[in-house]
This record gives structure tokens, C-alpha cells and sequence, in this order.
């Protein structure tokens, strides 16, 4: 049985080696580790783009209770 209380919010990051870059591609939210471990998260709004040099924030707002774990997922090219 699930944890109600483990929550995680995932970063999936792509690395290109060859332009030595790390690419944020989609930032996931899952409410427990049932949710987690059946892949169904909650995509939180994330608006990725190839070379980014200013921050990008990711709003959880106040009706989603805050992440007890951080996941990065790495994809290469």
C-alpha cells in the first residue's frame, strides 16, 4: 500500500554530451507512490525550450501539498 505522504516532484532531464547541455523537458508532480510507481503524475505547467538562460519557476500553489522527495529521470540523446 501506498504512502499518502511520500510525494514526489520529478525533473526529467535530457543531456546532450556532445553540446555538454542539460535540458529540462517536464517537471511531474505525483501524489503518492502508488501514482508514482504506476507512472500516472500530475504534469505540473513547464514551458522547456532548447538553451535557457533565465530561470523558469514551477507555481505548486497552496492546494498541492509540497514534495517530500525530488526525482531527476535522465534521458540522453
Amino acid at each position: 500500500m501506498a504512502k499518502a505522504h511520500e510525494r514526489t516532484i520529478e525533473f526529467l532531464v535530457t543531456l546532450n554530451a556532445a553540446a555538454d547541455t542539460i535540458l529540462v523537458t517536464a517537471v511531474n508532480y505525483y501524489r503518492d507512490d502508488g501514482s508514482l510507481a504506476a507512472a500516472t503524475p500530475y504534469a505540473l505547467k513547464f514551458t522547456s525550450g532548447a538553451a535557457q538562460t533565465t530561470p523558469s519557476d514551477v507555481l505548486l500553489g497552496e492546494l498541492m501539498p509540497p514534495p517530500t522527495r525530488v526525482r531527476f529521470t535522465f534521458a540522453a540523446f
